[in-house]
């Protein structure tokens, strides 16, 4: 009796030992998953807490600038009191304007007008010493100091002239409609002038690059096209050649012109001897 052993396409003692290394590969590829997605959740906290931390300094400066202009604000309502105070010892025809004219705003001096019914002033201290007539940022402003720029118009209209009032309108509308929309924040009439300054000097070195260009652009285009007219090294090398070749033949003719003299007089004391 024969033992016929099955012929099997793999070792069935290898099986266990495969089986055990793929489960410990799997094992370690999903530690190193794990591993991999908790430092993205550590990397994405650490951002959060980053943003976190930005936004409240972000808060608190804008906090600090707050109480900053509060500060301020109060610091020249004092101001405004005390000078007011101080004034009406001495007079009783002080007021304090309210809003403050742009001048005044500018220069963060207190807006005061003297309302003397002797000298009427059309305009608040600060202008008044400077020339000027007070400026205000919004037009149609029912305030005591609208109603003084709205009083410097009341003249005596001109008979002779038939556009009187078009010429108020031309002197009153220009400042209106440069502080139109300000909304009583010269700030934003600054930026919006820097900003139109940016834009100049933008366009200004745009203006100059595509100069350059143009220029680098013709100065190689004269190069490529008249390159036969400009003489360079080759040029004058065969220029030297030629100058030899002169002198060389030169020496030649004339070695040529004395070989000849000596002939003929070689050959006339031949004769003279005959």
């Amino acid at each position: 009796m024969s033992i016929h052993w099955c012929r099997t396409p793999y070792n069935q003692e290898l099986l266990p030992n495969l089986t055990w290394v793929t489960s410990e590969k799997l094992q370690e590829e999903a530690q190193l998953a794990e591993e991999a997605q908790l430092e993205a959740e550590r990397q994405e906290q650490a951002w959060l807490e980053e943003e976190r931390a930005c936004t409240e300094a972000e808060v608190q400066r804008i906090e600090a600038v707050c109480k900053a202009e509060e500060a301020r604000k109060a610091e020249e309502s004092q101001q405004a009191d005390a000078l007011v105070g101080s004034l009406t010892g001495a007079s009783s025809n002080i007021k304090v304007m309210n809003p403050h004219c742009l001048q005044c705003t500018w220069t963060n001096m207190t807006c005061v007008c003297s309302t003397d019914s002797k000298k009427r002033r059309m305009a608040c201290n600060q202008c008044n010493e400077l020339k000027e007539h007070c400026q205000w940022p919004v037009e149609g402003e029912t305030s005591q100091g609208a109603g003084l720029v709205i009083d410097k118009g009341k003249r005596k209209a001109d008979v002779t002239s038939p556009h009187t009032s078009k010429k108020k309108k031309r002197l009153q509308c220009p400042s209106a409609k440069a502080l139109k929309g300000a909304d009583g924040a010269p700030d934003q009439v600054v930026e919006h002038m820097a900003d139109n300054i940016i834009g100049l000097t933008v366009a200004q070195w745009e203006v100059l690059r595509n100069f350059y260009r143009f220029t680098q652009s013709y100065k190689t285009y004269v190069e490529e096209h008249f390159k036969i007219l400009a003489s360079d090294e080759e040029d004058r090398d065969v220029k030297g050649l030629n100058e030899e070749l002169d002198r060389l033949r030169e020496e030649e003719e004339e070695s040529q012109s004395q070989s000849e003299s000596g002939g003929q007089t070689g050959a006339g004391s031949a004769g003279s001897q005959a």
